[in-house]
């Protein structure tokens, strides 16, 4: 499991380069066996601005997916509503 679902969708393509380019994409379904890397593919468009990018997403109606960008590990952090006693 990855960013929180079963089956992250992740990019397979490249970025742009240039602020103000936008670029066409191809997304990848990672499915449940390891070697799963790309069991569907999505068209997707990655617009670079100034320092961050914007991406045109389609509706994905796949149970258990969801699009994961960035090269980091999520930490799940869970917060409780505590009020302490008078």
């Amino acid at each position: 499991m990855a960013c929180g679902t079963g089956s992250p969708i992740w990019i397979n393509g490249t970025y742009p380069v240039s602020v103000g380019e936008t670029v066409n994409s191809t997304a990848c379904v990672r499915g449940f066996k390891q070697t799963d890397t790309c069991i569907a593919t999505y068209h997707i468009e990655i617009k670079k601005c100034s320092g961050f990018y914007v991406y045109k997403l389609p509706y994905v109606d796949l149970c258990y997916s969801a699009f994961c960008f960035g090269n980091h590990t999520c930490e799940r952090k869970v917060t409780t509503d505590k009020k302490e006693s008078e």
